[in-house]
């Protein structure tokens, strides 16, 4: 995915995909590690569906905070270098 939504105009090497890549699977077990312990008193009293639904609330946060851990080290050259853009003419 992140070959595919690169920026063809700043290059990335192996270390950029793997920094993101890493960076998104850090943060996410971070997160739901980092949740359950939190929320440990609250998980223990639910039951059946009420259980399953936090659970999966948290599993969610947790996959959406890696996508943004992901894009912020995929998209860090382009954040502070900028992207070139030009348009028909080349201008």
């Amino acid at each position: 995915m992140n070959y595919g939504n690169r920026n063809a105009s700043t290059p990335y090497t192996t270390n950029d995909l793997a920094t993101g890549y890493l960076a998104a699977c850090a943060v996410s077990i971070g997160i739901a590690m980092g949740s359950r312990y939190v929320f440990a008193n609250f998980l223990r009293k639910q039951k059946g569906q009420k259980q399953i639904l936090a659970n999966a609330v948290i599993g969610y946060f947790s996959g959406a905070i890696a996508g943004v851990a992901n894009l912020a080290c995929m998209r860090k050259s382009e954040m502070k270098n900028g992207v070139v853009l030009t348009n028909k003419e080349g201008d």
